[in-house]
């Protein structure tokens, strides 16, 4: 299911990109103006700072608005899935007024944009270190976007781009979001029907999985040690303690193109 909301997913974080580089980009602009107007050289410092608040503010706003569809999307399609696969009846609808989903969407675009300002500021600190300019520093802040947007760059633009950082990023985020909103709708899906134990279930395939996360589907898993758990209590997880995978208070290194899943577990069932 997740893996079918992944296009839609890179797609709007492409779109969010490419509005965060027009903003930046607006920003270096106003500076360059400022500066010719004053007859003074460009203040670096200040373009930081507005950088800085962007991304703080409007650009996590405008990240979660524009994920707010794609997230409602995957969880109702998920919740839908379950409902069907385990005969239950329960409106999916019903869990986006709940003030876990307020708090989900709070917190959802944080890490997202954490990586973004500290690239930027890394972009920043090399050009004021080696004299840029401002078209030079625009071109290189076109680069880097292109690189997040694209997954890759030609020969020559990366010969031209002289700031290291993560290519792929809409890929990453894609398969990361999806199953991090699929996981948080399904785990309060299973709430709502009263579910009272889960599953920690792994893919199973070194090595692209990892050896912790096999590891917890082979625990948390009936016949596993302990098993599966009560729906409210922490897997411990490299060391970690998550309520399913994803758990977006876990580090990043934890979840990141992670491919878990969550499942409800009811003792019940044996007895049937």
């Amino acid at each position: 299911m997740a893996v079918a909301w992944e296009p839609k997913f890179g797609d709007t974080a492409a779109a969010q990109f490419e509005v965060d580089r027009r903003n930046l980009l607006a920003i270096l602009t106003e500076a360059k103006k400022s500066a010719y107007r004053e007859k003074a050289t460009v203040d670096w410092h200040r373009v930081e700072r507005g950088w800085e608040e962007y991304l703080k503010d409007a650009g996590e706003e405008h990240w979660r608005e524009a994920f707010v569809p794609v997230i409602e999307g995957v969880i109702v399609d998920q919740g839908e899935q379950w409902n069907a696969d385990l005969g239950m009846r329960f409106d999916v609808h019903n869990l986006f007024a709940e003030e876990w989903f307020s708090d989900y969407m709070l917190g959802f675009p944080e890490h997202i944009l954490e990586t973004t300002r500290g690239d930027m500021a890394l972009l920043l600190q090399q050009g004021m270190k080696e004299g840029w300019s401002i078209n030079e520093t625009m071109d290189q802040l076109d680069l880097v976007f292109k690189g997040w947007i694209d997954g890759d760059l030609s020969e020559e633009e990366r010969e031209q781009l002289k700031v290291r950082t993560p290519a792929y990023r809409r890929e990453m985020i894609a398969r990361t979001e999806t199953l991090k909103a699929s996981n948080a709708g399904s785990m309060e899906l299973f709430r709502g029907w009263g579910m009272p134990m889960k599953e920690w279930l792994a893919t199973f395939d070194p090595p692209r999985a990892r050896a912790e996360h096999m590891d917890a589907g082979r625990r948390y898993t009936e016949g596993g040690d302990p098993g599966p758990i009560g729906i409210d209590e922490y897997f411990v997880v490299g060391g970690e303690r998550m309520l399913y995978p994803h758990d977006p208070n876990a580090s990043a290194g934890n979840v990141i193109n992670c491919r878990c899943s969550v499942a409800p577990y009811d003792p019940a069932w044996g007895e049937v």
